[in-house]
């Protein structure tokens, strides 16, 4: 993974993050931009992705927008590093690369019209909640797949 995708990703971590704990403040917009930027993740020889991780870092912004000049960082809402996404056991990587392919994979289908308009919503759940597992630290597979909304060891 080259160093611009690899921000990228941290990036779109950082955005799930800031949008779990202020939900409130999602819009479609918001959604449109996870769905573009997974969408870039996915693509080869991106030539936006800067662009486009700029994007997502201020949609972050205005998700949280104290977060971005707080004097004492908790680390809530910041973007993660690679390492976030490939430190710890095995099975935990493994579960954090599924879930990272699948998102980028929904999110494909998501902006190629191929998901219903009933099942949109849950399959944008879906990227937040799995994107932001994916940049769990410290834990098993079976926290990180629950985090997600999956359970008991679901194929995905």
């Amino acid at each position: 993974m080259n160093a611009e995708k690899e921000a990228l990703l941290g990036a779109v971590i950082g955005l799930c993050r800031a949008a779990e704990s202020n939900m409130h403040r999602v819009s479609q917009n918001t959604d449109d931009i996870l769905i573009k930027a997974l969408c870039t993740l996915g693509a080869e020889g991106e030539k936006e992705m800067g662009l486009i991780a700029d994007r997502v870092k201020k949609e972050k912004q205005r998700l949280a927008p104290g977060c971005a000049g707080c004097g004492s960082p908790c680390g809530r809402t910041e973007d993660a590093s690679l390492r976030d996404v490939t430190a710890g056991e095995e099975a935990a990587v493994k579960a954090k690369t599924r879930l990272i392919n699948k998102a980028v994979s929904t999110a494909k289908a998501l902006a190629g019209g191929r998901v219903e308009q009933k099942g949109r919503t849950a399959a944008v759940a879906f990227l937040y909640r799995s994107v932001f597992a994916a940049g769990m630290k410290n834990r098993q597979a079976d926290q990180i797949f629950a985090t997600a909304g999956i359970t008991g060891g679901e194929k995905i």
